[in-house]
């Protein structure tokens, strides 16, 4: 009588183990993607971070621009600031 060979759950042999190195591979390519995506999500917080401080630079420039004009050109010879923004 000749053995059949493919093995059955429960026959009482070991599982194949090539199956386990095929899971921890897929494991390990999962972790490295997690790892990626959360690289790249950091990097676009930074960038937002960066322009959002840019746009305030360039603001707090025009600030200083207006009231340096005001009073340049305030009439009278003691030039003065404004009271407020």
């Amino acid at each position: 009588m000749v053995k059949n060979s493919t093995r059955r759950a429960g026959d009482g042999r070991p599982p194949n183990r090539q199956a386990g190195f095929t899971f921890i591979g897929l494991l390990f390519m999962v972790a490295l993607a997690g790892i990626a995506i959360a690289g790249t999500g950091i990097l676009w917080h930074m960038e937002g971070r960066r322009e959002k401080e840019v746009e305030l630079l360039f603001i707090g420039e025009e600030y200083r621009n207006a009231i340096g004009n005001y009073h340049d050109k305030s009439p009278g010879e003691a030039k003065l600031y404004p009271e407020k923004l």
